[in-house]
């Protein structure tokens, strides 16, 4: 589906339709008003106009995706699925009752989806809006005496590798952890991979 998105909106006019397993969750603020789905080739993200979205459609439900009549667009280079864009947007989020009727649960998974491991070298277009994990890294230097969010802002810091490999973690000011602090010391970090330009 996502191919067929070439640099400008596409209406959908054709009975296409996807199907795959709900690797995100706005639970905890972080994600919001979006279902990023994942199969064997990849992942989407959904933009829907619904709040606690996590309640109907948890980590781990298997969605059915009706697309005809709905516009596959890019935010920044992310392509993802809704309705046709405005105030020059390439797509929005469709109203919930419009995705009530392209969308239908077929099902969950027995067990939770899995993270794609990875390092920050193998990171590529691929694993866009799919879970993936990243072992052994950091928040970088000084940063790690802050707090996820800086003041009332979305806030970007920074994972490290052993090998100097860089990405960036962005967390949103609406997150239930935004005023948490950073942790200290190298572990693993999970999360969607995206692209913003």
């Amino acid at each position: 589906l996502k191919s067929l998105y070439s640099g400008h909106p596409v209406d959908i006019r054709k009975d296409y339709s996807i199907s795959g397993t709900v690797i995100s969750t706005d639970r905890f603020s972080n994600y919001y008003k979006t279902i990023a789905i994942v199969d064997d080739s990849g992942g989407i993200e959904i933009r829907v106009d619904m709040e606690n979205i996590y309640r109907n459609f948890f980590i781990g439900t298997k969605l059915e995706i009706q697309c005809n009549a709905l516009t596959l667009g890019a935010y920044s280079g992310l392509v993802q699925l809704g309705t046709s864009g405005y105030g020059g947007y390439e797509v929005s989020y469709m109203d919930e009752n419009v995705f009530a009727g392209h969308v239908k649960v077929t099902g969950r998974e027995d067990e939770t989806p899995k993270a794609f491991v990875l390092k920050l070298d193998e990171l590529s277009k691929r694993y866009l809006s799919c879970l993936v994990r990243i072992n052994d890294v950091q928040f970088m230097g000084i940063e790690e005496a802050l707090a996820w969010c800086e003041g009332e802002e979305d806030t970007n810091r920074a994972i490290e590798d052993v090998e100097g490999n860089t990405l960036t973690v962005r967390t949103s000011r609406k997150a239930m952890f935004a005023w948490e602090m950073l942790p200290h010391g190298r572990g693993y970090i999970e999360g969607i991979l995206s692209w913003f330009n």
